[in-house]
């Protein structure tokens, strides 16, 4: 029986990892889950058992004893998130049994796609690129880039570490948060006009979170020492714009764009060969126009 924690456990990735283990995975004993903010997970199917910490990570004092860890802690300030690698390292340097360690990264470290080019994870990343966000995006991206380059290191210290860069998701978490796709499909389920910020050439992917989660987990168990990296998304590009129209028009709905402006291509989809090749991981839940598949 294995037994895993989740650092950043109320987030859509944490929440997905939980659901999908309660519901896939009976050689699974506890799940130790640590966030800042409350949250509930209804656990009726299984005899897992789910632990809560409510904390500031800063503040934990012990690190249980697991056979993987999966670190989704998104602080949005850099100081803060080198203090909690730090407190994290100190930690896990204490640990008797080393663990296998998944790092969640994201695709923003690539920067911009001003081309219709799917992200592969050899391409060259660097400050440079991420320069050309903008706001939130931009620490966002700076705070990833700098924990993967800590991440890697731990190999050094003879832990097991992988990295998944993740790009868009849907699923039934989705609504807790504000994102293009969840904005969508609100508006449809509360029979509202559909609101586009601009005629910007939008395109994204989307992976369901039942495929995130066996991602996410296989990737956990294929760490090692040199920490390989994958990307972590649906391969398929949507057309934003396009998917609003399909929407509206099935559910009898208008769309309304707040500018009239156009502004340049936003292209964000990965190239997930690598994860298919080595890991033999596959896409088993296409993306559809079906209300009821965002609910699931």
């Amino acid at each position: 029986m294995k037994n895993i924690l989740i650092i950043g456990s109320s987030g859509f990735v944490g929440k997905s990892l939980i659901d999908f283990f309660i519901k896939h995975h009976n050689n699974i004993n506890k799940i130790y889950c640590i966030s800042r903010r409350g949250f509930k997970i209804i656990n009726k199917s299984s005899d897992i058992k789910i632990i809560y910490k409510k904390s500031d990570f800063l503040n934990i004092k012990k690190l249980p004893k697991i056979n993987y860890i999966f670190y989704l802690i998104n602080s949005k300030n850099l100081q803060k998130s080198k203090k909690i690698f730090s407190h994290f390292k100190k930690l896990l340097l204490k640990l008797e049994k080393k663990p296998q360690i998944l790092f969640t990264s994201s695709g923003a470290i690539y920067g911009p796609n001003l081309t219709e080019r799917k992200f592969l994870e050899n391409q060259p990343i660097n400050d440079d690129k991420i320069k050309n966000f903008k706001g939130y995006k931009y620490n966002y991206a700076k705070e990833k880039l700098f924990l993967e380059k800590e991440f890697r290191k731990l190999g050094s210290f003879k832990f097991k570490v992988s990295i998944a860069r993740c790009f868009s998701f849907y699923g039934k978490h989705i609504f807790d948060y504000s994102y293009i796709i969840s904005d969508l499909i609100k508006s449809v389920i509360n029979k509202k006009q559909i609101i586009l910020n601009n005629r910007s050439k939008i395109i994204r992917s989307y992976m369901h979170a039942n495929d995130l989660a066996a991602w996410l987990l296989k990737i956990c168990k294929s760490s090692n020492y040199s920490c390989p990296t994958y990307n972590v998304g649906s391969d398929e590009s949507i057309n934003v714009s396009q998917l609003a129209f399909k929407l509206a028009k099935k559910n009898g709905l208008k769309v309304i764009f707040k500018s009239k402006d156009k502004e340049e291509l936003d292209y964000y989809v990965p190239s997930v060969k690598n994860a298919k090749k080595k890991l033999k991981l596959k896409i088993t839940q296409r993306f559809k126009i079906d209300i009821k598949s965002y609910l699931i």
